[in-house]
Protein backbone atom coordinates (compact mmCIF):
# COMPACT_ATOMS: atom_id res chain seq x y z
CA UNK A 1 0.00 0.00 0.00
CA UNK A 2 1.45 3.41 -0.92
CA UNK A 3 1.66 6.34 1.51
CA UNK A 4 -1.19 8.24 -0.15
CA UNK A 5 -3.55 5.31 0.21
CA UNK A 6 -2.42 4.82 3.81
CA UNK A 7 -3.05 8.48 4.63
CA UNK A 8 -6.47 8.36 2.99
CA UNK A 9 -7.41 5.20 4.86
CA UNK A 10 -6.19 6.76 8.12
CA UNK A 11 -8.32 9.81 7.48
CA UNK A 12 -11.36 7.69 6.71
CA UNK A 13 -10.80 5.58 9.83
CA UNK A 14 -10.62 8.74 11.94
CA UNK A 15 -13.80 10.04 10.37
CA UNK A 16 -15.66 6.80 11.07
CA UNK A 17 -14.30 6.72 14.62
CA UNK A 18 -15.44 10.28 15.11
CA UNK A 19 -18.89 9.67 13.74
CA UNK A 20 -19.25 6.57 15.92
CA UNK A 21 -18.72 8.79 18.95
CA UNK A 22 -21.87 10.72 17.96
CA UNK A 23 -22.90 14.30 18.70
CA UNK A 24 -21.06 17.49 17.78
CA UNK A 25 -17.92 19.21 18.95
CA UNK A 26 -16.29 22.51 19.63
CA UNK A 27 -12.99 21.25 18.23
CA UNK A 28 -11.59 22.67 14.98
CA UNK A 29 -11.17 19.23 13.47
CA UNK A 30 -11.52 20.42 9.88
CA UNK A 31 -8.97 23.19 10.32
CA UNK A 32 -6.50 20.82 11.96
CA UNK A 33 -7.04 18.26 9.21
CA UNK A 34 -6.26 20.91 6.60
CA UNK A 35 -3.09 21.88 8.48
CA UNK A 36 -2.07 18.22 8.47
CA UNK A 37 -2.70 17.91 4.71
CA UNK A 38 -0.72 21.11 4.11
CA UNK A 39 2.19 19.80 6.19
CA UNK A 40 2.22 16.47 4.38
CA UNK A 41 1.92 18.05 0.94
CA UNK A 42 4.79 20.40 1.84
CA UNK A 43 7.21 17.52 2.34
CA UNK A 44 9.53 17.01 -0.61
CA UNK A 45 10.01 13.38 0.38
CA UNK A 46 6.31 12.46 0.60
CA UNK A 47 5.38 10.72 -2.66
CA UNK A 48 1.64 11.48 -2.68
CA UNK A 49 -0.50 14.60 -2.87
CA UNK A 50 -3.28 14.51 -0.28
CA UNK A 51 -6.65 16.09 -1.11
CA UNK A 52 -7.88 18.31 1.74
CA UNK A 53 -11.37 18.53 0.23
CA UNK A 54 -11.65 14.75 0.32
CA UNK A 55 -9.96 14.14 3.68
CA UNK A 56 -11.24 17.14 5.65
CA UNK A 57 -15.00 16.96 5.23
CA UNK A 58 -17.22 19.26 7.38
CA UNK A 59 -18.52 16.13 9.13
CA UNK A 60 -15.24 16.05 11.08
CA UNK A 61 -16.59 18.95 13.12
CA UNK A 62 -19.79 17.05 13.92
CA UNK A 63 -18.08 14.63 16.30
CA UNK A 64 -17.37 15.08 20.02
CA UNK A 65 -13.94 13.60 19.30
CA UNK A 66 -10.85 15.78 19.55
CA UNK A 67 -9.33 15.08 16.18
CA UNK A 68 -7.73 18.55 16.17
CA UNK A 69 -5.09 17.67 18.75
CA UNK A 70 -4.30 14.49 16.83
CA UNK A 71 -4.08 16.19 13.42
CA UNK A 72 -1.98 19.05 14.82
CA UNK A 73 0.42 16.52 16.34
CA UNK A 74 0.58 14.65 13.04
CA UNK A 75 1.28 17.91 11.16
CA UNK A 76 4.01 18.90 13.60
CA UNK A 77 5.54 15.43 13.42
CA UNK A 78 5.60 15.30 9.62
CA UNK A 79 9.12 15.17 8.33
CA UNK A 80 11.85 13.69 6.21
CA UNK A 81 15.11 12.06 7.16
CA UNK A 82 17.83 11.70 4.56
CA UNK A 83 15.25 12.41 1.83
CA UNK A 84 12.85 9.69 3.02
CA UNK A 85 9.49 10.21 4.71
CA UNK A 86 9.94 9.75 8.47
CA UNK A 87 6.83 8.98 10.53
CA UNK A 88 8.70 8.35 13.79
CA UNK A 89 7.55 11.59 15.45
CA UNK A 90 3.98 10.98 14.30
CA UNK A 91 3.99 7.63 16.10
CA UNK A 92 3.92 9.57 19.39
CA UNK A 93 0.61 11.25 18.52
CA UNK A 94 -1.53 8.41 19.88
CA UNK A 95 -5.22 8.18 19.06
CA UNK A 96 -7.91 10.86 19.03
CA UNK A 97 -9.95 11.24 22.22
CA UNK A 98 -13.71 11.28 22.45
CA UNK A 99 -15.93 12.77 25.15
Amino acid sequence: MNNGALATMTGLALLLTGLACGGGSSFDNVGACKRYVEAMNGLECYPAELDADQMCQPSLDMTPCDLATYYDCMATGAGCKDGIYDASKQADCGAPTCN
